[in-house]
């Protein structure tokens, strides 16, 4: 799961995700072999660490 995680920290470096990158992840998703429960969990773990560094970095 570590590569999922790496790739969503690469989609949402700009703090938000395209269709491409909706797209490609779903590809990925397929290619490797990775349910959509694992796909989602990955995203929600990368987002809210993002969220907590945020928070950090301002308070």
């Amino acid at each position: 799961m570590e590569i999922i995680e790496t790739l969503w920290r690469i989609v949402y470096v700009d703090g938000k995700m395209d269709q491409y990158e909706h797209y490609l992840m779903n590809k990925l998703k397929n290619l490797l072999r990775v349910s959509h429960n694992q796909l989602i969990n990955a995203k929600l773990k990368v987002k809210h660490s993002s969220q907590k560094r945020k928070k950090n970095v301002k308070g």
